[in-house]
């Protein structure tokens, strides 16, 4: 009988050791420091500012839920009669990246010496300021090449509308300054709200 209630007050010790080790103590050990009150309110501090982060992105994802920031655009390309001319090749390049390379078909050389427009592109762009770099390949209608003009490029820079259908018409008309005989790129931007 004793050796039962030894072996349960073994137990029980053990049982109250392993369940509460800030009771017994070795010697030479320290109490815990307790964290004081300015430690929790800079963490409080911290958690608050981390919740109104948090609260703004919502706040955002929310917005371009609603009204989205990605607006479309459509390029479109016209041309006039450049004394036998006709454009051959048009590459437009959207901040430095690649954004379409155009061998202009007989079909788009007819429409455009008719005095038409072609859509050369259209897809997604960001509402921030942007620059199309537009070059261009005239050759003559014979042989589709011309020794004495080469590629020609000019920069433009466009801020589309926010979720708006934006359109850029690239235009290639003749030079009014006879000193300059190759031809004008200009561009003109406008955008239709939903």
């Amino acid at each position: 009988m004793k050796r039962k209630n030894l072996s349960l007050l073994f137990l029980l010790t053990f049982i109250i050791l392993l369940w509460t080790p800030d009771i017994v103590r070795t010697q030479g050990s320290e109490p815990e420091k307790k964290t004081p009150a300015s430690e929790f309110e800079r963490e409080l501090t911290e958690i608050e500012g981390n919740l109104t982060e948090l609260e703004e992105k919502v706040e955002h994802l929310l917005e371009d839920f609603i009204n989205p920031r990605i607006s479309s655009i459509v390029l479109f390309f016209s041309s006039e009669e450049l004394n036998g001319l006709v454009p051959a090749i048009l590459e437009v390049r959207l901040d430095g990246n690649p954004l379409i390379t155009k061998d202009l078909s007989e079909t788009d050389r007819l429409v455009l010496a008719k005095g038409g427009a072609i859509e050369i592109f259209s897809g997604t762009i960001e509402p921030i300021s942007h620059t199309l770099t537009v070059s261009y390949f005239l050759s003559d209608s014979q042989s589709r090449q011309s020794p004495d003009l080469n590629t020609r490029k000019k920069i433009f820079k466009i801020v589309p509308k926010r979720a708006s259908t934006n359109y850029v018409e690239i235009s290639l008309s003749k030079s009014k300054d006879t000193r300059k005989p190759f031809p004008i790129l200009n561009a003109r931007h406008w955008y239709k709200e939903p």
